[in-house]
Protein backbone atom coordinates (compact mmCIF):
# COMPACT_ATOMS: atom_id res chain seq x y z
CA UNK A 1 0.00 0.00 0.00
CA UNK A 2 1.46 3.37 -0.99
CA UNK A 3 1.26 6.60 1.00
CA UNK A 4 0.69 10.16 -0.25
CA UNK A 5 2.97 11.45 2.52
CA UNK A 6 6.38 11.37 0.86
CA UNK A 7 8.16 12.25 4.10
CA UNK A 8 6.61 9.42 6.16
CA UNK A 9 8.85 6.64 7.43
CA UNK A 10 7.85 3.07 6.77
CA UNK A 11 6.74 1.18 9.85
CA UNK A 12 9.40 -1.25 11.06
CA UNK A 13 8.75 -4.77 9.88
CA UNK A 14 8.72 -7.68 12.30
CA UNK A 15 10.48 -10.81 11.18
CA UNK A 16 12.13 -13.62 13.10
CA UNK A 17 15.62 -13.92 14.41
CA UNK A 18 17.70 -16.99 13.79
CA UNK A 19 16.09 -19.60 16.05
CA UNK A 20 17.68 -20.32 19.41
CA UNK A 21 17.79 -23.69 21.13
CA UNK A 22 15.99 -23.71 24.48
CA UNK A 23 16.24 -27.47 24.96
CA UNK A 24 18.63 -30.08 23.62
CA UNK A 25 18.56 -33.64 24.89
CA UNK A 26 19.69 -37.11 23.92
CA UNK A 27 17.31 -39.99 23.43
CA UNK A 28 17.53 -43.72 22.88
CA UNK A 29 14.64 -43.43 20.43
CA UNK A 30 15.33 -40.24 18.45
CA UNK A 31 19.08 -39.66 18.98
CA UNK A 32 18.45 -36.00 19.76
CA UNK A 33 15.42 -33.97 20.85
CA UNK A 34 15.59 -30.21 20.25
CA UNK A 35 13.20 -27.37 21.01
CA UNK A 36 13.92 -24.21 19.01
CA UNK A 37 12.41 -20.81 19.58
CA UNK A 38 12.03 -18.35 16.72
CA UNK A 39 11.83 -14.85 18.15
CA UNK A 40 10.02 -11.95 16.50
CA UNK A 41 12.22 -8.85 16.48
CA UNK A 42 12.14 -5.48 14.73
CA UNK A 43 14.57 -4.62 11.97
CA UNK A 44 16.06 -8.05 11.33
CA UNK A 45 16.84 -9.07 7.76
CA UNK A 46 17.06 -12.31 5.82
CA UNK A 47 15.22 -14.67 8.16
CA UNK A 48 15.72 -18.38 7.38
CA UNK A 49 13.21 -19.01 4.58
CA UNK A 50 12.40 -22.54 5.77
CA UNK A 51 11.18 -21.14 9.11
CA UNK A 52 9.29 -18.01 7.99
CA UNK A 53 5.99 -19.85 8.36
CA UNK A 54 6.77 -20.46 12.04
CA UNK A 55 7.97 -17.02 13.11
CA UNK A 56 7.44 -16.54 16.83
CA UNK A 57 6.91 -20.27 17.46
CA UNK A 58 8.59 -23.03 19.41
CA UNK A 59 9.49 -26.04 17.27
CA UNK A 60 10.13 -29.65 18.24
CA UNK A 61 12.86 -31.17 16.04
CA UNK A 62 13.87 -34.82 16.29
CA UNK A 63 16.97 -36.84 15.41
CA UNK A 64 19.85 -35.95 13.13
CA UNK A 65 17.53 -35.00 10.27
CA UNK A 66 16.09 -32.11 12.29
CA UNK A 67 12.64 -33.20 11.17
CA UNK A 68 9.85 -30.96 12.48
CA UNK A 69 7.37 -32.85 14.69
CA UNK A 70 5.40 -30.16 16.57
CA UNK A 71 4.74 -26.42 16.62
CA UNK A 72 3.65 -24.30 19.59
CA UNK A 73 2.72 -20.63 19.83
CA UNK A 74 1.47 -19.08 23.03
CA UNK A 75 -1.51 -17.24 21.53
CA UNK A 76 -2.17 -19.17 18.30
CA UNK A 77 -2.94 -22.85 17.79
CA UNK A 78 -3.10 -23.03 13.97
CA UNK A 79 0.10 -23.99 12.16
CA UNK A 80 -0.69 -23.46 8.47
CA UNK A 81 0.40 -27.04 7.89
CA UNK A 82 -1.11 -30.52 7.76
CA UNK A 83 -1.58 -30.62 11.55
CA UNK A 84 -4.54 -28.27 10.98
CA UNK A 85 -6.16 -30.89 8.75
CA UNK A 86 -5.41 -33.74 11.16
CA UNK A 87 -7.05 -31.73 13.94
CA UNK A 88 -10.23 -31.40 11.87
CA UNK A 89 -11.12 -35.09 12.27
CA UNK A 90 -13.76 -34.35 14.96
CA UNK A 91 -15.79 -32.60 12.23
CA UNK A 92 -15.94 -35.82 10.20
CA UNK A 93 -16.75 -38.42 12.87
CA UNK A 94 -19.39 -38.94 15.58
CA UNK A 95 -18.78 -37.18 18.88
CA UNK A 96 -16.46 -39.13 21.15
CA UNK A 97 -12.83 -39.64 22.22
CA UNK A 98 -10.12 -39.94 19.59
CA UNK A 99 -6.84 -41.86 19.41
CA UNK A 100 -3.67 -40.17 18.18
CA UNK A 101 -0.79 -42.41 17.11
CA UNK A 102 2.26 -40.17 17.00
CA UNK A 103 1.55 -37.54 19.66
CA UNK A 104 4.73 -35.50 19.40
CA UNK A 105 4.22 -32.44 21.58
CA UNK A 106 0.44 -32.38 21.24
CA UNK A 107 -0.02 -29.99 18.32
CA UNK A 108 -3.12 -31.82 17.01
CA UNK A 109 -5.00 -32.05 20.34
CA UNK A 110 -4.26 -28.39 21.03
CA UNK A 111 -5.89 -27.29 17.77
CA UNK A 112 -8.87 -29.61 18.26
CA UNK A 113 -9.38 -28.41 21.84
CA UNK A 114 -9.92 -24.86 20.60
CA UNK A 115 -12.24 -25.59 17.69
CA UNK A 116 -14.09 -28.58 19.14
CA UNK A 117 -14.65 -27.82 22.84
CA UNK A 118 -14.83 -30.97 24.92
CA UNK A 119 -12.80 -32.99 22.41
CA UNK A 120 -10.48 -35.48 24.11
CA UNK A 121 -7.56 -37.51 22.76
CA UNK A 122 -5.62 -40.52 23.95
CA UNK A 123 -2.18 -39.92 22.43
CA UNK A 124 0.75 -42.32 22.10
CA UNK A 125 4.37 -41.14 22.05
CA UNK A 126 7.25 -43.61 22.19
CA UNK A 127 9.94 -41.25 23.47
CA UNK A 128 9.81 -40.11 27.14
CA UNK A 129 12.29 -37.32 26.37
CA UNK A 130 9.84 -35.88 23.84
CA UNK A 131 7.04 -36.02 26.43
CA UNK A 132 9.21 -34.29 29.04
CA UNK A 133 10.19 -31.49 26.63
CA UNK A 134 6.58 -31.14 25.44
CA UNK A 135 5.29 -30.72 28.98
CA UNK A 136 7.93 -28.16 29.96
CA UNK A 137 8.34 -26.10 26.79
CA UNK A 138 5.42 -26.79 24.45
CA UNK A 139 2.28 -26.54 26.56
CA UNK A 140 1.31 -30.21 26.62
CA UNK A 141 0.95 -30.24 30.41
CA UNK A 142 -1.90 -27.76 30.08
CA UNK A 143 -3.78 -30.04 27.68
CA UNK A 144 -3.48 -32.87 30.21
CA UNK A 145 -4.65 -30.67 33.10
CA UNK A 146 -7.68 -29.53 31.08
CA UNK A 147 -8.68 -33.11 30.24
CA UNK A 148 -8.09 -32.65 26.50
CA UNK A 149 -5.32 -35.27 26.41
CA UNK A 150 -4.35 -38.55 28.03
CA UNK A 151 -0.70 -39.26 27.23
CA UNK A 152 0.59 -42.83 26.87
CA UNK A 153 4.36 -43.31 26.67
CA UNK A 154 4.46 -46.48 24.60
CA UNK A 155 4.68 -47.89 21.10
CA UNK A 156 1.80 -46.55 19.01
CA UNK A 157 1.91 -49.59 16.73
CA UNK A 158 1.13 -52.04 19.53
CA UNK A 159 -1.79 -50.18 21.14
CA UNK A 160 -4.31 -52.87 20.24
CA UNK A 161 -2.24 -55.51 22.06
CA UNK A 162 -1.27 -53.50 25.15
CA UNK A 163 -4.25 -54.67 27.18
CA UNK A 164 -5.25 -51.14 28.17
CA UNK A 165 -8.74 -50.22 29.26
CA UNK A 166 -9.56 -47.69 26.57
CA UNK A 167 -12.73 -45.84 25.63
CA UNK A 168 -14.62 -46.55 22.43
CA UNK A 169 -12.95 -44.27 19.90
CA UNK A 170 -14.82 -42.29 17.26
CA UNK A 171 -11.70 -41.83 15.18
CA UNK A 172 -7.96 -42.36 14.94
CA UNK A 173 -5.30 -39.89 13.75
CA UNK A 174 -2.03 -41.42 12.51
CA UNK A 175 1.10 -39.26 12.19
CA UNK A 176 4.06 -41.62 12.55
CA UNK A 177 7.54 -40.70 11.30
CA UNK A 178 11.13 -41.43 12.30
CA UNK A 179 14.33 -39.95 10.89
CA UNK A 180 12.22 -37.88 8.51
CA UNK A 181 10.57 -40.96 6.98
CA UNK A 182 7.17 -42.59 7.24
CA UNK A 183 7.45 -45.65 9.46
CA UNK A 184 8.01 -48.65 7.14
CA UNK A 185 5.52 -50.72 9.16
CA UNK A 186 2.77 -48.53 7.69
CA UNK A 187 3.34 -50.10 4.27
CA UNK A 188 2.08 -53.42 5.67
CA UNK A 189 -1.60 -54.34 5.70
CA UNK A 190 -1.16 -56.13 9.05
CA UNK A 191 -0.26 -52.81 10.69
CA UNK A 192 -3.44 -51.16 9.42
CA UNK A 193 -5.45 -54.17 10.52
CA UNK A 194 -4.15 -53.60 14.03
CA UNK A 195 -4.97 -49.90 13.84
CA UNK A 196 -8.46 -50.70 12.58
CA UNK A 197 -9.01 -52.78 15.71
CA UNK A 198 -8.97 -49.54 17.70
CA UNK A 199 -12.35 -48.77 16.11
CA UNK A 200 -13.83 -52.09 17.16
CA UNK A 201 -17.24 -51.33 18.65
CA UNK A 202 -17.08 -47.73 17.46
CA UNK A 203 -20.22 -45.99 16.19
CA UNK A 204 -21.05 -45.88 12.50
CA UNK A 205 -19.08 -43.13 10.82
CA UNK A 206 -15.83 -43.67 12.74
CA UNK A 207 -12.78 -42.93 10.57
CA UNK A 208 -8.99 -43.00 10.43
CA UNK A 209 -7.17 -39.87 9.19
CA UNK A 210 -3.51 -40.29 8.21
CA UNK A 211 -0.51 -38.22 7.23
CA UNK A 212 1.30 -40.44 4.71
CA UNK A 213 4.19 -38.05 4.15
CA UNK A 214 5.52 -36.83 0.83
CA UNK A 215 2.88 -36.70 -1.88
CA UNK A 216 3.68 -38.08 -5.34
CA UNK A 217 3.73 -35.77 -8.38
CA UNK A 218 0.36 -35.00 -9.91
CA UNK A 219 1.46 -34.89 -13.53
CA UNK A 220 2.93 -37.60 -15.77
CA UNK A 221 6.62 -37.52 -16.57
CA UNK A 222 7.84 -36.23 -13.22
CA UNK A 223 10.23 -38.41 -11.25
CA UNK A 224 8.96 -40.07 -8.10
CA UNK A 225 11.09 -39.90 -4.98
CA UNK A 226 11.55 -42.99 -2.76
CA UNK A 227 9.50 -41.18 -0.11
CA UNK A 228 6.55 -40.72 -2.50
CA UNK A 229 6.71 -44.41 -3.45
CA UNK A 230 6.59 -45.30 0.26
CA UNK A 231 3.53 -43.07 0.71
CA UNK A 232 1.77 -44.93 -2.11
CA UNK A 233 2.74 -48.32 -0.67
CA UNK A 234 1.16 -47.31 2.63
CA UNK A 235 -1.95 -46.12 0.80
CA UNK A 236 -2.23 -49.44 -1.02
CA UNK A 237 -1.99 -51.29 2.32
CA UNK A 238 -4.76 -49.10 3.74
CA UNK A 239 -6.98 -49.76 0.74
CA UNK A 240 -6.50 -53.50 1.23
CA UNK A 241 -7.72 -53.30 4.83
CA UNK A 242 -10.64 -50.91 4.15
CA UNK A 243 -11.75 -52.63 0.94
CA UNK A 244 -10.74 -49.68 -1.20
CA UNK A 245 -12.76 -47.13 0.79
CA UNK A 246 -9.91 -44.67 1.34
CA UNK A 247 -9.89 -41.09 0.07
CA UNK A 248 -6.75 -39.01 -0.55
CA UNK A 249 -5.84 -35.34 -0.50
CA UNK A 250 -2.71 -33.43 -1.50
CA UNK A 251 -2.14 -30.97 1.35
CA UNK A 252 0.26 -28.14 0.59
CA UNK A 253 2.11 -26.88 3.69
CA UNK A 254 2.76 -23.36 2.37
CA UNK A 255 6.15 -23.58 0.61
CA UNK A 256 7.52 -26.28 2.87
CA UNK A 257 5.96 -29.59 1.94
CA UNK A 258 3.25 -31.29 -0.05
CA UNK A 259 1.78 -34.10 2.02
CA UNK A 260 -0.41 -37.01 1.00
CA UNK A 261 -3.31 -37.39 3.44
CA UNK A 262 -5.63 -40.39 3.62
CA UNK A 263 -9.12 -40.75 5.11
CA UNK A 264 -11.08 -43.96 5.54
CA UNK A 265 -14.81 -44.20 4.93
CA UNK A 266 -17.00 -42.45 2.35
CA UNK A 267 -15.28 -39.67 0.43
CA UNK A 268 -16.54 -36.26 1.66
CA UNK A 269 -17.47 -33.79 -1.08
CA UNK A 270 -16.02 -30.25 -0.96
CA UNK A 271 -19.44 -28.96 0.13
CA UNK A 272 -19.69 -31.54 2.91
CA UNK A 273 -16.18 -30.75 4.06
CA UNK A 274 -16.80 -27.00 4.23
CA UNK A 275 -20.16 -27.42 5.96
CA UNK A 276 -18.66 -29.65 8.66
CA UNK A 277 -15.78 -27.35 9.61
CA UNK A 278 -16.07 -24.67 12.30
CA UNK A 279 -15.12 -21.08 11.59
CA UNK A 280 -11.35 -20.81 11.85
CA UNK A 281 -10.68 -24.22 10.29
CA UNK A 282 -12.34 -23.49 6.96
CA UNK A 283 -8.94 -23.22 5.27
CA UNK A 284 -8.33 -26.98 5.50
CA UNK A 285 -11.40 -27.55 3.33
CA UNK A 286 -10.09 -25.15 0.70
CA UNK A 287 -7.14 -27.37 -0.21
CA UNK A 288 -7.43 -29.91 -3.01
CA UNK A 289 -10.63 -31.93 -2.53
CA UNK A 290 -10.71 -35.48 -1.25
CA UNK A 291 -10.67 -37.96 -4.16
CA UNK A 292 -10.68 -41.74 -4.56
CA UNK A 293 -7.00 -41.66 -5.58
CA UNK A 294 -7.54 -43.30 -8.97
CA UNK A 295 -5.50 -40.61 -10.71
CA UNK A 296 -2.55 -41.33 -8.41
CA UNK A 297 -2.62 -45.04 -9.13
CA UNK A 298 -2.71 -44.31 -12.86
CA UNK A 299 0.40 -42.16 -12.47
CA UNK A 300 2.01 -44.85 -10.32
CA UNK A 301 1.41 -47.42 -13.07
CA UNK A 302 3.16 -45.11 -15.52
CA UNK A 303 6.07 -44.65 -13.11
CA UNK A 304 6.39 -48.42 -12.64
CA UNK A 305 6.49 -48.88 -16.42
CA UNK A 306 9.14 -46.17 -16.77
CA UNK A 307 11.29 -47.78 -14.07
CA UNK A 308 11.00 -51.20 -15.72
CA UNK A 309 12.07 -49.79 -19.08
CA UNK A 310 15.02 -47.95 -17.53
CA UNK A 311 16.28 -51.22 -16.05
CA UNK A 312 16.40 -52.99 -19.43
Amino acid sequence: MSSSNAGALAAPQQVQQNPVSIFYGFSAFNETVTVLETVLITGASNPPSSLQQFAGARLLLLDATGNLHSVWREHEVLTGSCWDLLASLPALVPQGPLALLGLGAGTVPRISAKYFPGCMYHGWELDPTVVMAARIYLGMDQLEKEGALVCHIDDALTVASQGLELPVFSGVVVDLFAKGQLLPELTQASTWQSIRQLLSGSPAGARVLVNLGEAPPRTAGQRWTPEALTSMAALEAMREVWDGQVSVMHYQDSDIANNLMALTGPCPSPAEMQASLPEGLQHVGQQCPWTDGSELFALLAGEDKRRQLSQK
